[in-house]
């Protein structure tokens, strides 16, 4: 028959103990790893691909900041992009930009995307249209464009 002394109990006993205690809090670690809210990362989470928005020379409307709205379907596909610009190039820039020519992650579907566009006049005027965009994080696109040079007669 095995039998264990008064202080190989004892040890056996704080042995179990401390294993009790560790599963505990990997336990806890665990749970409260998985139950804090994660941080909000914003439209850009969403996206696997986004043109980035341009500047193609017409000044029409310029300089502007647009609110564009997106509603992912299945598949990632766009159903629809709205605009808030009266400005009908910038409409069908931001419709191919954030629509057409756009892929977005099928776990996102039925999601509306907020994103917004500035279009800003900065730099050494140029014979052609010149831009360069920036992302400013979590859903704002920055395109900085140079004043054209008046055309040669």
């Amino acid at each position: 028959m095995f039998a264990l002394n008064r202080t190989e109990c004892g040890a056996l006993h704080r042995g179990r103990r401390l294993f009790q205690c560790f599963t505990i809090a990997v336990c806890l670690f665990c749970f409260g790893t998985l139950s804090r809210a994660a941080p909000d990362e914003g439209p850009m989470a969403c996206v696997r691909e986004v043109a980035a928005p341009q500047f193609l020379g017409n000044i029409q409307g310029l300089p502007a900041r647009v609110e564009v709205t997106v509603e992912l379907g299945t598949g990632g596909t766009v159903p629809s992009v709205k605009s808030k610009t009266e400005v009908d190039w910038i409409k069908t820039e931001m419709a191919l930009a954030f629509g057409a020519n756009a892929q977005y992650l099928d776990q996102c579907r039925g999601r509306t995307l907020r994103f917004v566009v500035s279009y800003i006049l900065d730099g050494k005027p140029t014979d052609k249209p010149v831009s360069e965009t920036t992302i400013r994080m979590p859903n704002e696109f920055v395109v900085r464009y140079h004043p054209m040079l008046p055309a040669a007669k």
